[in-house]
């Protein structure tokens, strides 16, 4: 696959010496962490077109969460119960669904993109670490703390993200619909109690 993408390209490669260089490279840290800010920078657009969407509805969510069309549908019809629900929620919020259907699963797949590579960080700075503390380079320790303290931070908003955006990780609309739904009708049943 490299090969075949260097030859797409039109660029070659220079092998390294050994595969411990590979863990060791700075480059590809930067590399990795220069895609998460892409795909924070992305999810932010991504965002604007989702607004509105009762995605933020978890399990403890409240009717004052749900905003827009969809939500206003979604809480009218939460009440019925699922038997009451399917007909008239899908007609209702069937078309904004549609409109957002490719925004949300593309959100769901940077959030997995974004965790994989913040996984991928927290190897190389553990790799990383253990050169610097035997070289004594304190400098390059406090840079992997730095770095280590972002993708602490990170990795929560984008594990909160995919469960979230948990309904778009299809792109069946009859699943999301069922999903928000099912979301609706948890938030209202947490109210009541």
């Amino acid at each position: 696959m490299a090969r075949w993408w260097e030859g797409l390209k039109g660029k070659t490669q220079t092998k390294k010496d050994s595969s411990d260089d590979y863990w060791t490279d700075e480059l590809v840290v930067g590399r990795y962490v220069r895609r998460v800010n892409e795909i924070v920078d992305e999810a932010g657009e991504i965002g604007k077109l989702l607004e509105g969407l009762p995605v933020r509805i978890g399990p403890r969510g409240s009717e004052r969460e749900t905003k827009g069309a969809i939500g206003a549908a979604l809480l009218a019809f939460a009440g019925a119960g699922q038997e009451g629900m399917d007909e008239e929620l899908m007609k209702h919020i069937a078309p904004e669904v549609g409109r957002t259907i490719l925004a949300g699963f593309c959100g769901y797949k940077l959030a997995e993109e974004a965790l994989a590579l913040l996984s991928l960080v927290v190897v190389k700075i553990a790799c990383l670490r253990r050169i610097y503390e035997e070289s004594g380079n304190s400098a390059k320790l406090q840079w992997l703390t730095g770095l280590q303290d972002l993708m602490n931070e990170a990795g929560p908003m984008f594990e909160q993200t995919l469960v979230e955006m948990a309904p778009f990780r299809t792109l069946d609309a009859g699943q999301i619909i069922e999903s928000l739904g099912q979301r609706i009708i948890a938030a209202r049943e947490q109210v009541d109690k």
